[in-house]
């Protein structure tokens, strides 16, 4: 099945997850870096409830994100999915037809 990408859709969820990131606690330090990962979860938790993402994980300790028709998958976690998720979206955006 081939999927169908809308362009416009893909732009705005772009603009959502960076918007997101950019939220991120930036503060360094041991305390810092675990609020930092719990709030990327719970950054992962809003954009299935409010875009329809798709989240998950295997037992291999891989995050996957799927949104816009995109999914990609990290093991450094909720943040690290989600920069691999916007490297790839772009990347559609960039080929695109």
């Amino acid at each position: 099945m081939v999927k169908t990408i809308d362009w416009q859709e893909l732009a705005r969820l772009i603009g959502v997850v960076e918007g997101k990131l950019a939220a991120l606690p930036k503060d360094t330090g041991s305390d810092a870096l675990a609020l930092f990962h719990f709030r990327a979860d719970e950054v992962l938790k809003e954009l299935t409830k409010e875009e329809g993402a798709k989240t998950g994980g295997s037992r291999w300790d891989v995050d996957r994100l799927s949104l816009g028709g995109i999914t990609s998958t990290c093991t450094y976690g909720a943040a690290g999915v989600m920069n691999n998720w916007l490297t790839a979206a772009r990347r559609q955006l960039e080929v695109q037809p």
